[in-house]
C-alpha cells in the first residue's frame, strides 16, 4: 500500500510539472504569433519610407489576392495600380500565415487593408489586430496595437489577472 501511495504522488507531481510546462509552451506560442504580426507590420511601415510608396497589408486566403475576413494570412504589397487590392501587376513583398491563430482587425472605417502612406503613417487606420488561438481561450489571446502614425505595439496584461487587455482596458474576448 505504501508503495502504491508513493507511485501516485510521483505520478501526480509528474503529470503537474508536464501541464505547467503545456500551459507555458501555449503561451510562447501565443506571444511568438503576436510579435510576428508587429514584424510584419513594421517591414510595411519600413518598406513604405524607402521605397517612398503606399505599402498595403490585407487579408488572404491564398497569399495572392487580398480577401475577406481577417482570418489566418497577412501580405504585405505595393499596390501599382492604386486600386487598394493585390492583384496582378501588384507586387508582394511578404505574407504570415498563422496556423495555431485567427487574427481580427477593428480600426476606423472597417477598410479591407492596411495602407501605409509614403511617410510611414497609416492613412487613418489606427485600430488593433486581436490573435485568438483556435481554441478560443482568453489567456491566449493577444493584440498589436497601431496608432495613426503607423507605429505598432503589443496590448498588456496591466491588471495582471492573465489577460491582455484592448487599447480602452478591457479584456480580450475570442468568441
Amino acid at each position: 500500500m505504501v508503495e502504491l501511495l508513493a507511485t501516485l504522488a510521483i505520478s501526480s507531481i509528474l503529470i503537474s510539472l508536464s501541464l505547467a510546462s503545456f500551459s507555458a509552451i501555449d503561451r510562447h506560442q501565443a506571444d511568438t504569433a503576436a510579435r510576428d504580426v508587429l514584424s510584419l507590420l513594421n517591414y510595411a511601415r519600413t518598406e513604405a519610407l524607402s521605397r517612398q510608396s503606399s505599402i498595403f497589408v490585407c487579408p488572404s486566403s491564398d497569399n495572392k489576392t487580398c480577401s475577406r475576413p481577417w482570418a489566418k494570412n497577412l501580405v504585405v504589397f505595393v499596390d501599382q495600380n492604386n486600386d487598394q487590392q493585390l492583384d496582378q501587376g501588384d507586387h508582394l513583398l511578404r505574407e504570415l500565415s498563422l496556423s495555431q491563430h485567427r487574427i481580427r482587425w477593428r480600426a476606423f472605417g472597417n477598410k479591407t487593408a492596411l495602407q501605409y502612406t509614403p511617410m510611414g503613417i497609416t492613412n487613418y487606420h489606427n485600430g488593433t489586430f486581436t490573435l485568438c488561438p483556435n481554441n478560443t481561450q482568453a489567456s491566449l489571446a493577444r493584440n498589436v496595437i497601431v496608432n495613426v502614425g503607423g507605429r505598432g505595439y503589443l496590448g498588456k496584461d496591466r491588471n495582471n489577472n492573465g489577460i491582455v487587455e484592448t487599447a480602452s482596458g478591457k479584456d480580450l474576448t475570442c468568441p
